[in-house]
């Protein structure tokens, strides 16, 4: 089993988020980005897929947001 990334695993509790924000289904957010199997919305929500940089705008774009608002801000490195 391999480890999950924390940004993906950031990214997806975004996406989370704001599809329950706007009462979406993980179902209806996969046939509005166009994905072919509704549980890779899961899996990108429980940061078990990286997903892919077109993928995270159509996601954005179906919930009505900016994709910096699904993006984690960068922490500063000492």
């Amino acid at each position: 089993m391999s480890e999950i990334d924390p940004i993906y695993l950031e990214i997806g509790m975004r996406i989370r988020d704001v599809r329950r924000k706007w009462r979406v289904t993980q179902g209806a957010l996969a046939y509005l980005v166009g994905l072919e199997w509704p549980s890779s919305i899961c899996d990108y929500e429980k940061g078990r897929m990286r997903i892919p940089i077109d993928i995270l705008y159509a996601i954005a774009k179906a919930l009505h947001c900016s994709v910096y608002t699904l993006l984690p801000e960068k922490e500063e490195q000492p």
